[in-house]
Protein backbone atom coordinates (compact mmCIF):
# COMPACT_ATOMS: atom_id res chain seq x y z
CA UNK A 1 0.00 0.00 0.00
CA UNK A 2 3.27 2.47 0.25
CA UNK A 3 3.44 2.52 -3.33
CA UNK A 4 0.16 3.29 -4.01
CA UNK A 5 -0.37 5.72 -0.66
CA UNK A 6 2.84 7.58 -1.89
CA UNK A 7 1.63 8.10 -5.53
CA UNK A 8 -1.65 9.12 -4.34
CA UNK A 9 -0.06 11.33 -1.77
CA UNK A 10 2.38 13.15 -3.89
CA UNK A 11 -0.57 13.64 -6.31
CA UNK A 12 -2.61 15.72 -3.85
CA UNK A 13 0.60 18.19 -2.82
CA UNK A 14 1.23 18.93 -6.26
CA UNK A 15 -2.36 20.39 -6.07
CA UNK A 16 -1.58 21.85 -3.02
CA UNK A 17 -0.49 24.83 -4.92
CA UNK A 18 1.74 27.86 -2.85
CA UNK A 19 -1.39 30.44 -2.02
CA UNK A 20 -3.65 28.16 -0.26
CA UNK A 21 -0.31 27.22 2.78
CA UNK A 22 -2.19 31.38 4.26
CA UNK A 23 -4.99 29.63 4.49
CA UNK A 24 -5.40 25.58 4.54
CA UNK A 25 -3.12 23.81 6.39
CA UNK A 26 -1.30 20.70 4.22
CA UNK A 27 -3.29 17.75 5.98
CA UNK A 28 -6.54 19.60 6.03
CA UNK A 29 -6.29 19.78 2.04
CA UNK A 30 -5.39 16.15 1.83
CA UNK A 31 -8.53 15.41 4.20
CA UNK A 32 -10.43 16.89 1.64
CA UNK A 33 -9.03 15.72 -1.08
CA UNK A 34 -9.39 11.88 -0.24
CA UNK A 35 -12.54 12.95 0.65
CA UNK A 36 -13.85 14.76 -2.49
CA UNK A 37 -12.41 11.88 -4.23
CA UNK A 38 -14.18 9.49 -2.02
CA UNK A 39 -17.68 11.12 -3.15
CA UNK A 40 -17.38 10.98 -6.78
CA UNK A 41 -16.09 6.77 -6.55
CA UNK A 42 -18.92 6.96 -4.42
CA UNK A 43 -21.32 8.52 -7.27
CA UNK A 44 -19.57 6.51 -10.46
CA UNK A 45 -19.96 3.30 -8.15
CA UNK A 46 -23.78 3.89 -7.13
CA UNK A 47 -24.48 4.98 -11.12
CA UNK A 48 -22.68 1.76 -12.33
CA UNK A 49 -24.20 -0.48 -9.44
CA UNK A 50 -27.78 1.35 -9.81
CA UNK A 51 -28.17 1.02 -13.61
CA UNK A 52 -26.06 -2.52 -14.43
CA UNK A 53 -26.44 -4.48 -11.65
CA UNK A 54 -29.98 -3.72 -9.72
CA UNK A 55 -31.22 -2.49 -13.33
CA UNK A 56 -33.38 -0.18 -11.83
CA UNK A 57 -35.59 -2.73 -10.14
CA UNK A 58 -37.02 -3.12 -6.42
CA UNK A 59 -34.46 -6.12 -5.18
CA UNK A 60 -36.99 -9.30 -3.28
CA UNK A 61 -35.44 -11.36 -0.94
CA UNK A 62 -37.99 -13.40 -0.45
CA UNK A 63 -39.08 -12.18 2.99
CA UNK A 64 -38.03 -8.55 1.90
CA UNK A 65 -38.31 -6.25 -1.10
CA UNK A 66 -35.70 -2.96 -1.44
CA UNK A 67 -36.33 -0.37 -3.31
CA UNK A 68 -33.70 -0.67 -6.01
CA UNK A 69 -31.99 3.08 -4.72
CA UNK A 70 -31.76 1.25 -0.77
CA UNK A 71 -30.68 -2.03 -2.19
CA UNK A 72 -27.47 0.55 -3.81
CA UNK A 73 -26.96 2.01 -0.80
CA UNK A 74 -26.73 -1.52 0.93
CA UNK A 75 -24.08 -2.55 -2.13
CA UNK A 76 -22.11 0.89 -2.20
CA UNK A 77 -21.66 1.90 1.39
CA UNK A 78 -19.21 -1.22 2.47
CA UNK A 79 -16.61 -0.76 -0.48
CA UNK A 80 -16.72 3.04 -0.28
CA UNK A 81 -16.55 3.14 3.21
CA UNK A 82 -13.74 0.77 3.36
CA UNK A 83 -12.52 3.48 0.35
CA UNK A 84 -12.59 6.33 2.51
CA UNK A 85 -11.08 4.58 5.37
CA UNK A 86 -7.77 3.55 3.54
CA UNK A 87 -7.68 7.04 1.68
CA UNK A 88 -7.69 8.36 5.56
CA UNK A 89 -5.27 5.85 7.35
CA UNK A 90 -2.72 5.84 4.45
CA UNK A 91 -2.92 9.07 2.64
CA UNK A 92 -4.23 11.67 4.62
CA UNK A 93 -3.41 10.83 8.49
CA UNK A 94 0.00 8.58 7.76
CA UNK A 95 1.37 9.38 11.16
CA UNK A 96 -1.81 8.22 12.95
CA UNK A 97 -0.75 6.86 16.61
CA UNK A 98 -4.06 4.61 16.82
CA UNK A 99 -3.93 1.14 15.72
CA UNK A 100 -5.68 0.39 12.58
CA UNK A 101 -8.71 -1.73 14.20
CA UNK A 102 -9.62 0.98 16.21
CA UNK A 103 -9.14 3.80 13.76
CA UNK A 104 -11.67 1.80 11.57
CA UNK A 105 -13.71 1.12 14.34
CA UNK A 106 -13.86 5.03 14.91
CA UNK A 107 -14.55 5.52 11.18
CA UNK A 108 -17.38 3.38 10.97
CA UNK A 109 -19.23 4.61 13.53
CA UNK A 110 -18.80 8.06 11.73
CA UNK A 111 -19.91 6.90 8.86
CA UNK A 112 -23.04 4.66 10.18
CA UNK A 113 -24.96 7.90 11.14
CA UNK A 114 -24.38 9.59 7.67
CA UNK A 115 -25.50 6.46 5.93
CA UNK A 116 -29.09 6.29 7.93
CA UNK A 117 -29.40 9.60 7.02
CA UNK A 118 -28.27 9.37 3.52
CA UNK A 119 -30.83 6.05 3.10
CA UNK A 120 -33.63 7.84 4.72
CA UNK A 121 -33.56 10.84 2.47
CA UNK A 122 -33.45 8.80 -0.38
CA UNK A 123 -36.17 6.38 0.38
CA UNK A 124 -38.42 9.82 0.84
CA UNK A 125 -37.23 11.19 -2.49
CA UNK A 126 -37.34 8.62 -4.35
CA UNK A 127 -39.42 6.62 -3.52
CA UNK A 128 -42.23 8.73 -1.88
CA UNK A 129 -41.94 12.02 -3.41
CA UNK A 130 -40.87 10.19 -7.03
Amino acid sequence: MNGLSGLIRRTIDRLYFPFMRKYIPLQMFRYAACGGFNILFSWVLYYGVFHYIVCERDVDLGFFVFSGHVATQIMVYPIVTLNGFLLNRYVAFRNSPLAGRTQLGRYVLSTVGSWVLNVSLLKLFADVLG
